[in-house]
């Protein structure tokens, strides 16, 4: 059987936000309570949740939905001998409904304290309005299936007046501590084991095996009833089905006795009823509580029959029998079993509807095992993305303080390199400094050196000397010449200069006009020669590159040769006058060892546009200058 979980409530407690007042608990699962909006006493009874499985929110809610639905049926029910439902709520993990209340007791106490079977007149009145009643509940709309028909839902009132207590409509929800020895197999099937149940099954064809596996039908509160009834008579609770089967299974009599056999004062034809409506096999029992109900009436009229002589006890319960006209004893029947078919009818479109709505459990469940899986799905993503982004987060970070790290390095390797340039810019500034000081230094202490150790014309340009040999003459009379004319950038050498040369031109204009007249006449000799041999010089190949300005005059010049601007020796003159005296000047020994460092060579500036060629002075030209 499914575990449920009651809860005890006490005295004084409140419910549904204060309506209700528990005044005192009754028996089972009942407590009498105030209606504190309606102003009268009620009575709550707890339907605790099926605590099988352990469910969820959604599946909770829905049992509540489901159980909120069988109320609202509930409260339609209309019948003097059925307790009458006010309404429900769903409070504490248990349902309550709100029933009538009224004074008396349970027969389930009665029978407790007496201890002794109840007089059969009033077994006989209970009975009938009983099985009345629970024809109006199987031919009510929809039909409804009591489940739990037993003395502990039966009241009698002080009035006398029997009352049905119903729980509600499923069978979760209306065999709430359900006993065993009221309930026939079909309703305990489903709780027993694989071997009782294998056990039972050796003796039914498969039929009989179909019919007992079906929910439970009209003919179920038929055994309950007679269940109930047996216990009113007899005093003794009856055998359960499921002990009954195993015992007749194993060729044993069956353990439940009549009850005339157990109370005299019960007659057979009543003993007999019972025994038909407590049959194990459903196929064997009345199939409808009117069928019972007539049957139960008939069996009165026999016992009237048999008994010519009517005791005082016989006489009381034919007064209580209710008057039957044998003359539509049949029709009855017959409308009997129509309405057997209809209820039968009635009875398939509930098992469609129920399965219908087991489909509709089954789906919703799946449903929510699908949404649960998305859910974790979803949630497993979540997980996955934020792993991903948290690696790429640390991926970036790596990347960035490596990229800084090169960037750092990138720029020491840069700053360092710029420290060694500018290093080596100030190392080679020394040097040079240093060089340049000890070429000073050596100018001063070494000039004579200095001025052999000079680069001659014919040095630095080998080529432009030998071609303008023949005009040398020429040109540098014309240079000596212009010295005279041309006015110095520096007024005082030129003074000193001036001097010099009016001197040389007093004592010596007349050995030196024969001299140079002479050398002329050759120079012109050889200019005839090498023009035959050679193409036509143009004027900027015969004309000397050197600037007249930077050419001195003569040895004899030596000493004022601190006061001229120009750094050409007189070995230059020398060469200019006569080429072969270059080979002798060039191979000079020198008996002054040669310095490491090396005299910087002249510039010898070229001139942009071609000298005009000057016509050779004579000796008239000087006397007349």
């Amino acid at each position: 059987m499914h575990s449920k979980i009651q809860i005890m409530l006490t005295t004084n407690q409140v419910l549904q936000q204060g309506r209700y007042r528990i005044v005192q608990p009754l028996s089972g699962l009942d407590y009498e309570a105030f209606d504190e909006v309606h102003k009268m006493n009620v009575v709550l009874r707890e339907i605790p949740f099926n605590m099988q499985k352990v469910m969820t929110a959604s599946q909770t809610e829905l049992l509540k939905n489901a159980f909120a639905d069988e109320a609202k049926i509930l409260m339609r029910i209309q019948h003097p001998a059925i307790l009458k439902i006010h309404g429900w709520f769903s409070e504490l993990n248990a349902n309550y409904l709100v029933s009538e209340f009224m004074g008396g007791n349970f027969l389930s106490e009665m029978l407790k304290r007496s201890n002794k079977p109840f007089p059969l007149t009033e077994v006989s009145n209970w009975t009938d309005k009983l099985l009345e009643a629970i024809s109006y509940l199987h031919n009510f709309a929809p039909p409804i299936v009591h489940r739990n028909i037993k003395p502990e839902n039966l009241k009698l009132t002080s009035a006398g007046e029997i009352k049905l207590i119903i729980s509600g409509l499923s069978e979760h929800t209306n065999t709430s501590n359900g006993k065993l020895n009221y309930l026939p197999l079909e309703q305990i099937w489903n709780g027993l084991d694989a071997a009782s149940r294998n056990l039972i099954l050796n003796s039914y064809d498969e039929s009989a095996q179909k019919l007992l596996e079906k929910p439970a039908d009209s003919s179920s509160d038929v055994y309950a009833i007679a269940a109930t009834l047996y216990h009113f008579l007899t005093a003794k609770i009856p055998t359960d089905a499921l002990e009954r089967s195993i015992e007749v299974l194993e060729g044993k009599p069956d353990p439940l006795k009549s009850p005339h056999e157990i109370n005299p004062q019960v007659p057979r034809e009543i003993s007999d009823v019972l025994m038909k409506a407590l049959e194990i096999r459903r196929e064997n029992r009345f199939h409808s509580a009117v069928i019972m109900r007539q049957v139960w009436r008939t069996a009165f009229v026999r016992l009237q029959e048999r008994k010519s002589t009517p005791t005082v006890e016989a006489e009381e319960m034919i007064l209580n029998i209710p008057n039957i006209d044998e003359g539509n004893f049949e029709a009855e029947r017959r409308q009997i079993e129509e309405e057997r078919l209809k209820i039968e009818t009635q009875q398939k479109r509930l098992e469609e509807e129920r399965r219908i709505v087991e489909q509709e459990k089954l789906k919703i469940e799946a449903e929510s095992k699908r949404q649960a899986e998305i859910f974790e799905q979803q949630k497993r993503e979540t997980e996955a993305e934020k792993l991903k982004a948290a690696q790429i987060a640390e991926a970036e970070r790596l990347k960035s303080e490596q990229i800084a790290e090169a960037e750092k390095l990138k720029a020491a390797q840069i700053a360092e390199a710029e420290k060694v340039k500018a290093e080596k810019i100030e190392a080679e500034k020394i040097e040079a400094e240093k060089i340049e000081a000890e070429k000073v230094v050596v100018e001063e202490e070494f000039p004579e050196i200095i001025e052999e150790t000079a680069p001659t014309q014919e040095e630095e340009f080998p080529e432009i000397i030998h071609e303008t040999a023949p005009v040398a003459q020429t040109v540098e009379m014309g240079g000596f010449m212009e010295s005279f004319t041309e006015p110095q950038k520096e007024g005082k050498g030129f003074k000193s200069f001036a001097a010099v040369a009016a001197a040389l031109l007093i004592f010596g204009g007349a050995g030196f006009g024969f001299w140079f007249f002479t050398s002329s006449k050759a120079a012109e000799t050889n200019q005839t020669t090498s023009t035959s041999e050679k193409p036509p010089v143009s004027s900027e190949q015969t004309t000397s590159p050197i600037n007249a300005e930077t050419v001195t005059t003569s040895p004899q010049t030596e000493n004022t040769s601190e006061t001229n601007s120009s750094p050409v020796t007189s070995a230059s003159n020398e060469k200019a006058v006569n080429p072969t005296n270059s080979t002798t000047a060039k191979t000079k020994p020198t008996s002054t060892p040669t310095p490491k460092t090396e005299a910087k060579k002249p510039t010898i500036a070229t001139a942009k546009t071609p000298a005009p060629q000057k016509k050779p002075v004579t000796v008239e030209d000087l006397i007349n200058n």
